[in-house]
């Protein structure tokens, strides 16, 4: 008889473990219960009073009912129970496959429901979490299943990646993507604004941006806060926002750069919903600037000294003091009576 790789693996894990193998009675009443749940389009759990949410991605939405359930699992415990060690956690579902191939740590049936529930209890064992699975009625499963079917997917516009790998090349790879989810992610190492199951940390602000190089795309009504964030921790990176010069926020950007900008004209496949087929409502009208900026004074001041002062070549009439400070064309800007040229070479 010959046997398969997986079956010489687990007999392996068998042979090691085994001689340390016990079973416990009772692991005693339940620290904490986390309600989870799945629809078609997406999953949701709560943990008391904190709920998590998201939507499947292309390759998820393809499986069965059964393995979203034990996906909507994984995901809840490692979006909300990933700060918890050594606890007794039950989970609670409306799905009886999931729930038995919970408590059963497997089962012969589903080859994915198997390697999930697997993936699941060795991602618990790490952590010293014992989990135990009860089944409650879906009508009852209020909490998670209102998550699960109101997603707002419309919410993570990513930048298209071939533009993204372009401006690595021009100014290196960031360390961290503060505003993402794990379906727009452009970095592995990134933080959401809700509990995501892949994320480093939630919420951007909770962090100190000064020990990264950053990429940042905010949602446009956040841009402000962003910026007193990088100048009061000094950090560094690249931010991207939209070229609205009429805004408040306009000439703090454009004195914090310390390499010119580029112009970006939103195309219908410069910003993508991941996994749907959309385009964004400004398309054609909005144009981005990709900007390269530091919250240290020094760093901004030494990349304006090697710029010009003036619009004009030496020996030319200066330009009356009405003239605007920004260009329509958008070719260029002033901050601190120096003329910021913006690049546009990544046009595509």
């Amino acid at each position: 008889m010959v046997l398969s790789i997986e079956s010489q693996v687990e007999l392996s894990w068998w042979l090691r473990n085994i001689d340390g193998a016990f079973k416990s009675i009772s692991h005693g009443r339940c620290h904490v219960k986390l309600t989870c749940d799945a629809s078609m389009s997406g999953w949701g759990a709560c943990l008391r009073e904190i709920k998590a949410s998201g939507v499947w991605n292309t390759k998820e939405k393809k499986y069965h009912i059964n393995v979203l359930e034990l996906l909507a699992i994984e995901f809840g415990l490692k979006s909300l129970c990933r700060k918890l060690f050594g606890s007794h956690i039950q989970v609670l579902s409306d799905s009886s496959t999931a729930v038995a191939y919970l408590n059963n740590m497997g089962g012969m049936k589903s080859h994915v429901c198997d390697a999930l529930a697997k993936r699941i209890w060795l991602w618990c064992i790490d952590r010293k979490i014992w989990i135990s699975a009860a089944h409650i009625p879906g009508r009852v499963n209020t909490e998670a299943d209102l998550p699960s079917r109101r997603v707002q997917a419309n919410i993570e516009w990513t930048l298209n990646k071939n533009l993204f790998c372009d401006i690595m090349k021009l100014w290196g790879q960031p360390d961290i993507d503060l505003f993402a989810s794990r379906n727009n992610n452009q970095l592995n190492k990134f933080v959401s604004w809700v509990p995501d199951p892949s994320a480093f940390a939630v919420d951007a602000f909770s962090l100190n941006w000064g020990k990264y190089y950053f990429y940042a795309f905010p949602p446009f009504s956040l841009i402000g806060r962003c910026l007193c964030k990088i100048e009061e921790e000094k950090a560094r990176g690249i931010i991207i926002v939209p070229l609205w010069t009429t805004q408040t926020w306009y000439v703090r950007v454009m004195e914090l750069l310390i390499d010119p900008p580029v112009v970006i004209p939103v195309k219908e496949n410069t910003l993508t919903l991941p996994h749907y087929n959309a385009t964004h409502p400004l398309c054609n009208k909005l144009r981005l600037l990709v900007c390269h900026i530091s919250g240290n004074r020094c760093d901004g001041e030494r990349f304006r000294k090697g710029l010009r002062k003036s619009f004009c070549l030496h020996g030319d009439l200066p330009h009356s003091a009405s003239m605007q400070s920004t260009f329509p064309s958008g070719l260029f800007s002033v901050a601190k009576d120096t003329v910021i040229p913006f690049s546009h070479q990544f046009q595509r």
